[in-house]
């Protein structure tokens, strides 16, 4: 088990990887989505089956947590995406994965979830 793995498991420490990880790539820890998506990968992350049952697992889970909607929920995960994918950090570590289009909601959190698990983002990245 990698150490990122071990930092998962822990509920602060994992957090803090996925937050590591977001920040280093372009994304905007003042924006709604990213609460929205540090949950939401360390969800994936620890049942990956979750993927399948986003509309109806997901984003309600995460709504009810964060007392709000589950469209809100999607709309600012999908425009933290949106404006993460801009920025160089973003195009070194999610690049490689990606085609020139953006991905789906789910695509990222799956992508994301899979760097972690597999150690495939360097040290620096994951790092703070």
């Amino acid at each position: 088990m990698s150490l990122i793995s071990r930092c998962i498991e822990d509920a602060p420490a994992g957090d803090k990887a996925i937050s590591c990880l977001l920040l280093r790539t372009g994304f905007l820890p003042h924006q709604s989505g990213f609460r929205y998506l540090v949950e939401a990968i360390k969800m994936v992350y620890k049942n990956p089956d979750i993927l399948g049952r986003v509309t109806k697992k997901l984003y309600p889970d995460l709504a009810r947590k964060f007392q709000t909607n589950p469209s809100r929920v999607e709309r600012n995960i999908r425009h933290a995406i949106e404006t993460a994918a801009g920025s160089p950090g973003y195009q070194k570590v999610f690049g490689p994965f990606l085609s020139d289009v953006r991905p789906t909601n789910a695509h990222f959190l799956a992508l994301a979830a899979e760097i972690l698990r597999h150690g495939l983002a360097s040290e620096e990245v994951t790092q703070c």
